[in-house]
């Protein structure tokens, strides 16, 4: 009994309502995501023509003994499970910003964070129900290509353990480009602007930085996926840093992100004012005792 109040303080302190309800809500968007499922899996389907036909080209295809073609299937596999998960890669840092700016950017143009931010809903539940739907999408969208890299079991497959360091080094991907992109949107004045400077500041932190870049996991562990796992031991805690960093900047600006609106620019009209309601014959017709005031108006 004693440790029944530790237990419900400690779902109570972790556990988020709003999470569950906007995964459920933007599943419902079918469209986009099924776009997104489409292109991606049209993309590594393409890329896997490409290495096929460059890899046997012509009448060169599968020649030789059965060793050296079981040999030359495995290559084929393993250069192919490269190349997924660095289109893998590239497509996170593609669409985590777009995601996430949307969740802010919607709550501002709707004006449903106002509301959001009345309830007693505390500003960590918020920011993690929002973003982290966000993120739980773009994962839907990665884990969903998943069938296409099996393929690779006809031809020899590739080692379990690359895998889950790939995919492993792909997911902290998701989760500090949107982090990024949540901490930066809280100072943008659109959009645009916000995904523009998630794609600018992801591409000095993911890519130009390479210890903390996915890609020299995925390149590492092309050798042997223990050199790939030696690499994650710094590509980790780099990650985790942009995380905490984004995710306090966040936090504290999330009630400015969503109450913000655009600015708006008004320019003076030059010439003349309109003419009054008595100028030119244009009065309005009279106000009856029994007549509705605001129907006159």
């Amino acid at each position: 009994r004693r440790l029944r109040p530790n237990l419900r303080k400690f779902r109570s302190r972790f556990a988020n309502d709003l999470l569950g309800w906007e995964v459920l809500r933007a599943g419902r968007r079918t469209g986009t995501l099924a776009i997104a499922r489409t292109a991606i899996g049209g993309l590594l389907l393409a890329a896997m023509w490409a290495l096929w036909a460059a890899q046997f080209p012509g009448d060169a295809a599968l020649k030789g003994t059965g060793t050296e073609i079981g040999k030359d299937l495995t290559k084929f596999a393993e250069w192919f499970a490269i190349t997924f998960f660095i289109v893998q890669a590239t497509a996170v840092l593609l669409l985590t910003p777009v995601f996430v700016a949307g969740a802010i950017f919607e709550e501002r143009d709707t004006r449903s964070g106002e509301i959001l931010l009345t309830t007693e809903l505390t500003r960590r539940e918020v920011y993690v129900g929002k973003i982290g739907a966000r993120m739980v999408q773009v994962l839907l969208v990665i884990l969903a290509s998943m069938p296409i890299l099996f393929l690779t079991q006809l031809w020899g497959g590739v080692s379990l353990e690359m895998i889950l360091v790939n995919y492993s080094a792909t997911c902290i991907a998701v989760v500090g480009a949107g982090v990024v992109t949540a901490a930066l949107s809280a100072y943008a004045e659109t959009m645009r602007s916000a995904i523009l400077r998630s794609y600018g500041l992801l591409f000095l932190l993911d890519v130009a930085f390479f210890p903390a870049s996915p890609f020299l996991v995925i390149s590492m562990s092309s050798v042997h996926w223990g050199a790939g796992l030696v690499i994650m031991a710094l590509y980790l805690p780099l990650q985790l840093t942009i995380v905490v960093i984004g995710y306090v900047i966040g936090q504290r600006w999330l009630r400015m992100a969503m109450l913000r609106q655009k600015t708006r620019v008004t320019k003076k009209k030059s010439g003349t004012p309109p003419p009054l309601p008595n100028e030119l014959d244009r009065r309005l017709p009279p106000l009856h005792e029994d007549a509705d005031p605001l129907l006159w108006k």
